[in-house]
């Protein structure tokens, strides 16, 4: 996380979490959002990845962490 300080932070909740691990995509249509690349974070501040939201405000995964379920 270090590396990237320049970057906007996206918080991603963990239902949404499961959709981008899934190769979905998220649209933020009534929030604010940056476009550009963005770091991925969980609430709590973790970071998950690297994505690129685009001018319609869809959000696609560009990298993730690998996880394994507790």
């Amino acid at each position: 996380e270090r590396a990237i300080p320049t970057m906007e932070r996206v918080v991603i909740q963990a239902d949404d979490l499961l959709r981008l691990r899934q190769g979905r995509t998220l649209t933020f249509e009534d929030a604010p959002a940056p476009t550009g690349t963005v770091c991925l974070s969980d609430p709590s501040g973790a970071f998950l990845g690297i994505g690129e939201i685009d001018e319609n405000k869809t959000l696609k995964v560009r990298r993730l962490l690998a996880f394994q379920e507790p």
